[in-house]
């Protein structure tokens, strides 16, 4: 009687604690930039065949579509498919919660007639990691690096395993030119 009669007041068995939060979207918590950018070298369109060129593993090729003819680079088919140059795969930076799985979208640039730009693998931390897809969006899972356990975010660096295709149906003029390979976070 003497602490409720003090103002003091009575035991509760329920309490409301306020709690705030923010929810946002899984995109959200991933953030994309450009390391570098990437160059092809010198490739060549064939009069007779559709050329491919691509990394088989580490190793930059040249593939005649005709024939299924296939050499390293730099070098040539019989039917005029040819690569010269470096290879520097362009890269992406990439930061998101460590651990977190994040689907990845690359399309395919068409912005020169009869040429197409895509990657068909990409090197992260070392590893190359196949794509998911083969139809016009081509898919990757990265698993983002688990990073200090005290950091809310890791950040790792993605090289594109750059793949090019030139038709010998269209006359594509010779010269140099930019392209822009679309990559974005696809949950």
């Amino acid at each position: 009687m003497f602490l409720a009669s003090a103002g003091i007041a009575n035991a509760q068995s329920r309490v409301d604690v306020p709690v705030s939060v923010e929810i946002v979207s899984a995109t959200d918590l991933v953030t994309f930039g450009i390391g570098s950018d990437g160059d092809i070298g010198q490739i060549a369109q064939s009069p007779n065949s559709i050329c491919r060129y691509g990394y088989d593993g580490d190793i930059f090729t040249i593939f005649d579509v005709a024939s299924g003819e296939s050499v390293p680079s730099p070098g040539s088919t019989r039917s005029g498919c040819a690569h010269t140059g470096d290879v520097q795969r362009p890269v992406v930076e990439i930061t998101c919660p460590p651990s977190m799985i994040v689907p990845v979208s690359v399309g395919i640039d068409q912005s020169i007639n009869g040429v197409e730009f895509s990657a068909s693998q990409l090197l992260v931390d070392g590893s190359w990691i196949s794509r998911t897809g083969a139809d016009d969006e081509v898919y990757f899972e990265l698993t983002c690096p688990d990073g200090n356990t005290s950091e809310l975010t890791a950040t790792s660096e993605i090289e594109l395993g750059i793949i090019a295709g030139i038709s010998n149906a269209v006359d594509v003029p010779t010269g140099r030119y930019d392209v822009n390979i679309p990559f974005s976070v696809n949950f």
